[in-house]
């Protein structure tokens, strides 16, 4: 998302099948635009496979889940591998597919026939959720050097006596001079949740949860027994667009 003198410019991609549901869609998302003062440019696609084909970026994307060829689920795994930022919308008249959505950090669930005030609310969620994440870094200096990194790029940091190791989400990582207190300022109004006394996990790059080990990046990482529930009601609300910052 882009913001020049207060006005909001938002790329929005549509991957829908169905004619007459897409072309409703993109309606609704003009309306939309003029009712918010924001400037919304969408895109069109019939499938997953021609959304992955074209390689585009979006803010935000309709992702329809029943479609020919690959469906919205499996496009949604592939877009993650290279895209971790963009805001998903699935589209689906299946309710109990929701649960799926969770290992791609689905933003929420548009249930057929879509209403107008439905995708208005999400929308407003949405567009919240690109604001705040514009910009922000978690900034770490001493005498020496000064580094910074993009809340999105964070995969988690582990924790290292004096040192912390930033993970980020290309699959790279990096030491730096710092204990994880002296962090944790800064990340609380990002989506970040400590699991244990040594990791602290980004939400946005969780891709499952079982018994007490979660999988980020591909990666496997111990959750504390006591921080279990805390971390399944604080994942609940990253995908209500909250974030709970550092617990």
């Amino acid at each position: 998302m882009i913001i020049t003198n207060g006005e909001k410019r938002i790329r929005v991609a549509v991957v829908e099948d169905e004619e007459e549901q897409q072309a409703l869609l993109l309606s609704m998302l003009s309306r939309y635009g003029k009712e918010h003062l924001c400037r919304i440019e969408t895109v069109s696609y019939h499938s997953g496979d021609d959304f992955l084909e074209a390689g585009d970026r979006f803010d935000l994307i309709l992702l329809d889940i029943q479609m020919p060829g690959t469906d919205g689920i499996a496009t949604a795994r592939k877009l993650r591998k290279t895209d971790a930022e963009a805001v998903l919308l699935f589209i689906t008249n299946l309710a109990y597919k929701a649960a799926d959505g969770y290992e791609v950090d689905a933003k929420g669930f548009l249930v057929k026939p879509v209403n107008y005030l439905q995708l208005e609310r999400y929308l407003d969620k949405s567009i919240l959720q690109l604001e705040k994440k514009q910009d922000r870094y978690l900034t770490i200096s001493n005498s020496r050097t000064m580094h910074r990194y993009r809340f999105q790029e964070i995969a988690f940091i582990e924790s290292m006596g004096h040192y912390v190791k930033i993970h980020r989400t290309d699959g790279s990582a990096q030491m730096e001079l710092s204990p994880m207190w002296k962090l944790e300022e800064q990340m609380q109004e990002g989506p970040f949740f400590r699991v244990s006394n040594s990791c602290i996990v980004n939400l946005a790059h969780i891709e499952s949860v079982e018994q007490q080990e979660l999988k980020c990046i591909g990666k496997t990482i111990r959750i504390s027994r006591a921080r279990k529930k805390e971390l399944m009601t604080a994942l609940a609300k990253h995908l209500l667009g909250e974030e709970p910052g550092v617990h």
